[in-house]
């Protein structure tokens, strides 16, 4: 940005580093700051002097903090070194506000009730359908659990699947 008012420039840097500092306050799981718009006076100003102080030097810029979090877990009867372990798993998926969903993939969701609805996101299915098809992480690990040894894949039941593998460990001996 170039004017013939520089202080207008600086101005209208800080104003947007300030809203860019208070978004990332507002969007990490971590934190409970509110929106830009729904910030008190005194806090806007408060990231105002933070981003000045960051645009004439006055300050070393922090380095953001990662967060890490776990977002699936895998629920299988077959051992980790079963090379059809990945089909026969159930994942138990993150789907925000403590909130998980139970998944066949990426096309089948399992239900509160024990039905297995097609897809995995709640489109136009409302809160009803949200609320049948979301958990706290406990249930959905015991929902999750209470499936895994009922999973057919084509036609071969878990009871198969292991049977074959430990068929196939025999042969390699």
């Amino acid at each position: 940005m170039t004017s013939t008012h520089p202080e207008q420039d600086t101005d209208e840097q800080v104003e947007q580093l300030a809203r860019g500092l208070a978004g990332a306050a507002h969007i990490n799981p971590q934190r409970t700051v509110p929106a830009w718009d729904d910030l008190t006076d005194t806090d806007r100003e408060a990231y105002r002097a933070d981003a000045l102080r960051t645009l004439t030097g006055d300050c070393e810029v922090a380095t953001p903090v990662p967060t890490v979090k776990a977002v699936r877990y895998t629920v299988t009867c077959l051992p980790e070194d079963d090379i059809n372990s990945h089909v026969f798993a159930i994942d138990v998926v993150y789907r925000g506000a403590g909130r998980w969903a139970v998944q066949r993939g990426e096309h089948a969701c399992l239900g509160s009730d024990g039905t297995w609805a097609q897809g995995v996101k709640e489109y136009d299915r409302g809160d009803e359908w949200l609320n049948a098809h979301r958990f706290g992480l406990e249930t959905a690990l015991k929902l999750a659990r209470d499936a895994a040894p009922h999973v057919k894949v084509n036609g071969y039941t878990v009871a198969d699947a292991i049977a074959m593998h430990t068929q196939h460990s025999e042969e390699q001996l």
